[in-house]
């Protein structure tokens, strides 16, 4: 039984990370089109994408973000990744990619178990993008974070605000799972 679910929270983390692989080629795309548009050589009808409501990211911002990632999921090479990310997100202004760069910042620290820099990084991603696609697993993770902690009041609250706001997300199953565990 606790392998399986081993095995469904490794499968839930490959999906979380293809879901932002394919976000960040998504940027790439879109900055590669619009640099192109710029020059002319793509009429705007053309790009496929509909408009964003956060700005597309600069070729160099996508290229740091693309480092920070591949630190993070190929290397993992934890430190070098949460270097990385707060580099993006303090160089460059708020663009498509911020959400998965606090997002995997916020991952990088919890498998370092730095569980309070972790929350940190959840609650920011949270509170500066509530509409992110990672918000579901952010507040997971800061619950998953607060267990660790020993703290199971809080981790309790952001159990409860999952399945109450995401009910039929993957991280509320999860959250119930977890929830089960601490009563």
């Amino acid at each position: 039984m606790a392998e399986n679910r081993q095995k469904i929270a490794s499968l839930e983390q490959e999906l979380i990370s293809l879901r932002d692989a394919i976000d960040a080629l998504n940027a790439l795309h879109r900055s590669s089109a619009d640099d192109q548009s710029n020059r002319g050589w793509i009429h705007e009808s053309e790009k496929g994408f509909p408009p964003m409501s956060l700005r597309t990211p600069s070729p160099d911002a996508t290229r740091l973000y693309r480092t920070a990632f591949e630190a993070y999921f190929f290397h993992g090479d934890y430190p070098t990744a949460i270097s990385r990310f707060q580099e993006f997100l303090t160089t460059f202004p708020p663009n498509d990619l911020t959400d998965n760069a606090l997002y995997w910042m916020g991952e990088s620290y919890y498998a370092q178990g730095d569980f309070q820099s972790a929350i940190s990084s959840f609650h920011k991603l949270v509170d500066t993008n509530p509409y992110s696609n990672h918000v579901p697993e952010a507040l997971l993770k800061i619950a998953l974070s607060y267990s660790e902690l020993r703290n199971p009041q809080k981790a309790r609250e952001f159990l409860v605000r999952i399945m109450d706001s995401y009910p039929f997300s993957q991280a509320a199953k999860s959250a119930k799972t977890k929830l089960d565990q601490l009563e």
